[in-house]
């Protein structure tokens, strides 16, 4: 799960359904909730320890940078990730 503190969608919450991912197949699904600000990547399969992802969201998704940006390496983003599907 990502948190995108200042990120926007004008679309409200909602399933992302064109995105691509690297290694291919590894993502399930992608969704945004307006409410919270999250966007929730799913994996589809099972990733080793220390796996290199890349996930990349469409613009067609809507999902809007902060209008201050992002600072690269900020500590203000976080990622929480659950090992065989538990928190």
């Amino acid at each position: 799960m990502l948190r995108l503190p200042g990120f926007s969608r004008a679309a409200g919450s909602g399933e992302c359904a064109d995105f691509s991912a690297s290694p291919p197949d590894t993502i399930m699904d992608v969704s945004w909730d307006e409410d919270t600000t999250v966007l929730t990547i799913r994996a589809s399969t099972y990733t080793l320890e220390e796996t290199k992802m890349s996930v990349t969201v469409s613009a067609a998704c809507g999902i809007r940078l902060p209008i201050a940006g992002v600072a690269l390496d900020s500590p203000v983003y976080t990622r929480a990730l659950f090992a065989a599907g538990k928190p």
